[in-house]
């Protein structure tokens, strides 16, 4: 009528199902029992993850960023902690812990706001954390462009990188951001100097005004016809009077003859035009973000 109790410990070290078997000798002669166990893998997906570009705000308003995290592996996780973003961005998080499923079979989301109170850069991050054995936390990195009254065009610069020659390189986008409290016009925005024949808009706005806190979107190529630097500006003029101007760089290279900078194609990096609430026109295009990493061209 007596009990032994034993324990059995399984350390999953290796993803999958395994098996084993308990063997106990008696004086009343051998029993075995079959065991077996499945180690499950919990991994964490974000989106959007990585570097987060909220693009440009109005100072005094607000832009959001909703972020999803799923289970993409066949183990369930909780979400345990969200860290504070620096201000002005703030985050809106749900009850913690929050219990993520596995294979896609539910959503946690939180949402990161900005609201910027003057002109400048701003970033962040926030940390993910999880109750994932050996994870040690998922950092996102979120920026934006806080952007003073009246309008301003952004980036500032864009450059194209490397491109062989007569090649159309991917597409770079230009918003013009109205901050006014009344929506403006703007007149067809055009490309000067030097090389100016290099570039090219292939896709403006479908409207002529910007509504307040919104944005207009320029859609810009590089294709060079002749080796080297090439350098133009892109404006727009607004019935506020002001014009607009974002500096154009680029580079043809001519891989026959090797003339260029010595970069090869592609290894500067670009990005395609992604529409924002308000940057109305290029929707229909379905043209997808890239976000990168942009360094200032050496001109000597």
């Amino acid at each position: 009528g007596g009990a032994l109790g034993i324990d059995v410990q399984f350390d999953a070290a290796a993803h999958g199902a395994t098996s084993g078997t308990l063997t106990v000798g008696t004086s009343d002669g051998t029993r075995t029992s079959q065991i077996t166990a499945s180690a499950l893998l919990a991994s964490l997906s974000l989106s959007p993850d990585g570097a987060v570009d909220l693009g440009p705000v109005c100072a005094g308003a607000t832009t959001t960023q909703l972020f999803t995290v799923v289970g993409n592996g066949d183990g369930p996780f909780d979400v345990t902690g969200l860290s504070t973003p620096d201000m002005p961005f703030t985050l809106t998080a749900p009850t913690l812990p929050a219990s993520v499923a596995a294979m896609g079979g539910n959503q946690v989301t939180f949402n990161v706001d900005v609201a910027p109170a003057a002109a400048g850069p701003l970033t962040t991050s926030v940390m993910v954390t999880t109750d994932i054995p050996g994870d040690a936390g998922h950092a996102i990195t979120v920026t934006a462009t806080g952007l003073a009254a009246g309008t301003t065009a952004t980036p500032a610069e864009l450059d194209f990188g490397t491109s062989p020659l007569e090649a159309t390189s991917l597409g770079q986008a230009i918003l013009l951001t109205n901050c006014s409290a009344a929506s403006l016009g703007f007149s067809t925005a055009q490309i000067t100097g030097s090389d100016a024949s290099e570039f090219a808009i292939v896709a403006p706005p479908a409207g002529t005004s910007i509504a307040p806190n919104a944005s207009a979107a320029w859609l810009v190529v590089l294709s060079a016809h002749t080796a080297g630097v090439k350098t133009a500006a892109f404006s727009v003029d607004t019935a506020d009077g002001t014009t607009s101007t974002v500096t154009l760089l680029g580079e043809g290279f001519d891989a026959a003859s090797g003339s260029g900078s010595g970069e090869a194609p592609g290894e500067r990096n670009y990005y395609s035009c992604s529409t924002r609430e308000g940057a109305g026109g290029l929707a229909p295009l379905g043209v997808a973000l890239v976000l990168v990493a942009r360094r200032r061209r050496r001109t000597g």
